[in-house]
């Protein structure tokens, strides 16, 4: 019997990686929004990018 620990595996696994470079200001504004809604920087870019498909398919 195999003993799989960890999380279980993702049907849609995150594989890339994204680098972004912002200044300080802009930096703190989105750790400060991510704080705030609870959210991780990357659910907030993420969720940005959403909101900028959704205004293009309009």
């Amino acid at each position: 019997m195999v003993n799989k620990g960890g999380r279980p595996q993702s049907d849609n696994p995150k594989q890339s990686v994204l680098g972004v470079r912002v200044t300080a200001e802009e930096h703190e504004r989105i750790k400060q929004y991510a704080s705030l809604h609870h959210q991780t920087i990357s659910q907030v870019v993420l969720e940005g990018l959403e909101l900028l498909y959704n205004i293009e398919e309009t």
